[in-house]
């Protein structure tokens, strides 16, 4: 295996405190909820961190776990390490990952939830804090119960006995989480503390911080590698810890003992748009944050949020941004990311869309993790991709999301694989999202042609099923993916010229005037959004009201039912509608789009109808499936045949 020059610094070893790290790639803590509900590990969190382990990563973090036990939990089934029994659950962990991958380091962060929690996932507790200072996001309903003075030095004495059970369990490092709003950050922060005991505003918060460190090194000594995880920036405008304070924080955890900073932030309040964790922000976003705190302290720093170009990482790395760069969701999405930069493989890496559906969303459920692009997340051993005993002839048709990864996955268990597609262009729908300020995404298209091209599918575009093409393969097997065409509302004026479907406006086949209206989540739409499950045609009308709004149209975002995308959730939907408000977007529901005009649209709200002037009418109420007309007669004709997508 040998290293390209570009990522030559990415590759470069690195030590913090006593351990030697292999290259400068971290997995960070990323919470899967795979553990029990009395907080233990699993089966499948071995599983999970092996093949992530496999890929070639230097540091990896095992997520975090409770000191304190179902009190600092955030999810239910988060894990714990607040007693001995612990141990050995954790012990196998660490032994299956090191014997899968010799040289990684492992490291273990401990966490308390605080007030971001609610009784129901505690079990009954009641969240606790530095002050009785509520919450303000809807997620977290409680106010916290105050911790007394002696409560305090006990939670600082249960982050000193759990970092020690780390350390019998053969964790080579421990990570103590000041970040994100939870318990320890708030003790930091100007908002959250509010005391007036020795622990009280931010020099008490810096004195209990310091006191927790120093009980954690009498427990494993100094010559055992301790880290620190704080927020750069809070990202609220109403304040909080901004770079000035972290920059104190930080020098102050270089004082006491700590062997590098890791360097992440925001809080659920974060109004920001740098605290965006979808493609809407850019990438390295963050890094400008550990740059700063790398000029007042000496030890390494690593730098999180949104790193999944190869070339961003190497760069934050070779201008002394920071020393590491933490991974996260694109090690969900593609665990071999370290080894396929390493060999130069760029192109073959499965990318993650940040979309947030699978990995981060389900967690405020209380659901486990999964990932949109690599059902494999989590089911390891389930979802492994073996040789079949048979090869057969396989005939996919269809060259969207759906086709293409049923041709890559049976081209790989080495059937001969044919895929066809009617459009000139493999990507179905999916494609028309590099229109729009969205474009990254469609990075997963072109991962898709490069694997394709690389198990050598036979990709025929610009070609459709029929007879002639059935003769020509002889499919044993045959999988129609032919995706969905757009629901047409039955609304009096659809027909008119200045009428187009949300994909027509994203494709460019539309001309689209000054001032637009676009109509979705309608009760045509034969799909209803549950929290977390939202449509395609949801996101394709945000997604077209933002590229609209950005070329200087007015934009009116008109829903028949009483929430807009209320599928989407708390990664996606506030911002996204905070930003399309920003934009001037005029989102309105309920409303009935009673009629189509030559001048407008009339519309009924509150039992009122109302002529609007528009010069475009768009609509996005959902779609349904389309199939070839040629598929009834190949019935019997063909020995398999599979509906995908």
């Amino acid at each position: 295996m040998t290293r390209g020059p570009l990522f030559e610094k990415l590759f470069e070893p690195i030590t913090i405190g006593k351990i030697t790290v292999k290259n400068r790639i971290v997995m960070p803590p990323m919470d899967t909820d795979f553990g029990t509900r009395d907080g233990r590990v699993t089966k499948r969190h071995i599983n999970y961190f092996v093949e992530r382990a496999k890929g070639g990563v230097g540091l990896l973090y095992t997520e975090c776990a409770s000191p304190v036990g179902p009190e600092g939990i955030a999810t239910p089934y988060q894990l714990c390490l607040h007693d001995d029994s612990y141990i050995d659950g954790f012990r196998e962990l660490v032994n299956a990952i090191k014997s899968a991958a010799p040289d990684v380091k492992v490291v273990l962060q401990l966490h308390h939830a605080g007030k971001q929690t609610t009784s129901e996932i505690t079990g009954g507790i009641r969240p606790v804090a530095p002050s009785p200072i509520p919450s303000r996001s809807f997620m977290y309903p409680e106010t916290p119960r105050e911790l007394t003075t002696e409560e305090v030095k006990e939670r600082i004495e249960a982050f000193a006995k759990a970092s020690l059970r780390a350390k019998k369990a053969g964790y080579d490092a421990v990570e103590i989480h000041f970040a994100h709003g939870y318990l320890l950050h708030n003790f930091l922060s100007p908002l959250a503390n509010k005391r007036t005991d020795e622990y009280g505003g931010f020099q008490g918060g810096l004195k209990f911080a310091r006191e927790l460190i120093e009980a954690v090194r009498r427990e494993v000594g100094w010559d055992y590698t301790v880290l620190v995880r704080i927020n750069g920036e809070d990202l609220f405008s109403e304040g909080g810890i901004t770079l000035v304070e972290s920059q104190v924080i930080a020098k102050m955890f270089e004082n006491a003992g700590v062997d590098a900073i890791h360097i992440s932030s925001g809080i659920r309040e974060s109004d920001h748009p740098l605290a965006d964790m979808t493609v809407a922000a850019p990438q390295g976003a963050w890094a400008y944050m550990a740059q700063a705190i790398k000029k007042v302290v000496k030890i390494p720093v690593i730098i999180v949020r949104r790193i999944s170009d190869p070339f961003v990482a190497e760069e934050i790395i070779r201008t002394g941004k920071a020393d590491l760069v933490s991974i996260g969701r694109q090690l969900i999405a593609d665990p071999e990311w370290p080894r396929k930069v390493m060999e130069g493989r760029i192109d073959e890496i499965r990318p993650c869309l940040y979309c947030n559906e699978g990995c981060y969303d389900p967690l405020f459920r209380n659901l486990s993790i999964s990932c949109t692009v690599n059902p494999a997340a989590g089911r390891e051993e389930e979802m492994r991709i073996v040789k079949a005993d048979i090869a057969k002839r396989v005939l996919v048709v269809g060259g969207g999301l759906a086709g293409m990864t049923a041709a890559l996955v049976a081209a790989m268990r080495g059937h001969k694989v044919t895929l066809v597609e009617e459009d000139m262009r493999l990507g179905g729908q999916f494609k028309l999202i590099r229109s729009t300020r969205r474009a990254e995404m469609a990075k997963l298209v072109d991962y898709y042609e490069v694997m394709l091209k690389k198990y050598g599918v036979d990709v025929r575009v610009g070609r459709k099923l029929d007879e002639e093409l059935v003769d020509e393969v002889k499919p044993d097997v045959l999988v129609v993916a032919t995706g969905s065409t757009p629901v047409k509302p039955k609304i009096p004026g659809i027909d008119r010229p200045n009428v187009y479907s949300v994909f027509e406006v994203l494709s460019g086949r539309a001309r689209v005037g000054d001032v637009v209206a676009i109509f979705t989540c309608s009760y045509y739409c034969p799909y209803t959004c549950a929290k977390g499950l939202c449509c395609g045609s949801g996101y394709a009308a945000a997604f077209t009201a933002e590229l609209l709004a950005s070329q200087g149209k007015m934009v009116y975002l008109l829903a028949e039912r009483p929430e807009i995308f209320s599928g989407m959730y708390v990664t996606t939907r506030p911002r996204l509608l905070k930003r399309l408000f920003l934009m001037n977007v005029k989102i309105s529901t309920e409303v009935r789009v009673k009629e189509i005009t030559e001048g407008g649209i009339v519309i009924e709200k509150g039992g009122v109808e109302t002529p609007i002037a528009v010069d475009t009418f768009v609509y996005a109420v959902g779609t349904k499936p389309q199939k070839p007309t040629i598929l009834e007669a190949l019935n019997g004709k063909i020995k398999e045949i599979y509906e995908v997508g």
